[in-house]
Formats: structure tokens, C-alpha cells, sequence
């Protein structure tokens, strides 16, 4: 197809059709309503997927799993015991400061 307008083609790998081509990932060809470019597609959707997973708040406490022996589940909750004690402190001397500030 004659690409002297200016506009894109791609040729559909399904039908073998030349569709207008807007070099997007999600583009459709115009006979069979395909992916053009299917492979682009799943790249952008895996991507989007370990972006997604990176995104995730890191744990700030530590997990106590209920497969956890006794033991450990023991010293799981004296950390989180002290976890909890040091966030309480440093939550007050925040609102104390905030508090005397007006």
C-alpha cells in the first residue's frame, strides 16, 4: 500500500489485510478487528503487570503467617510488639509537635 499520505499501514498477521496503522499497541485491523501488532501488546500488558507489583507499599511490620511455629511466632510478636511501641512513640512526639505549633 502506497505510503505517500502520510499514514501508517500494517499488515494485519491474521488476514492478511493492510489496515491503517496508528503505530499504537491496541490498533485493530479494520477487516478483522485483530490485534495488529500482537506481540507489542502483551509486552505492554506484562510491563504494566511488574509495574503494578513494584508499586506495592513495602511491609513495614513483620508478618506473623499462621503456619509459623510456636517458637517463632513467639519472637514474631515481641518485634511487632516493639514495632508498635516505637511507631506510638514517634506518632506522639508528632502530634505534639504539630499540637504546640497551633
Amino acid at each position: 500500500m502506497d505510503n505517500s499520505a502520510g499514514t501508517n499501514t500494517k499488515k494485519c498477521p491474521h488476514c492478511g489485510q493492510w489496515s491503517a496503522w496508528n503505530l499504537h499497541h491496541e490498533d485493530r485491523c479494520t477487516h478483522c478487528g485483530e490485534l495488529l501488532d500482537p506481540q507489542a501488546y502483551q509486552s505492554v500488558l506484562r510491563r504494566t503487570e511488574e509495574e503494578h507489583k513494584q508499586e506495592k507499599a513495602p511491609k513495614v511490620f513483620i508478618q506473623i503467617h499462621p503456619n509459623d511455629g510456636t517458637f517463632t511466632r513467639l519472637w514474631k510478636y515481641a518485634v511487632l510488639s516493639g514495632q508498635m511501641l516505637f511507631a506510638a512513640i514517634i506518632s506522639f512526639f508528632i502530634w505534639l509537635g504539630v499540637a504546640l505549633a497551633g
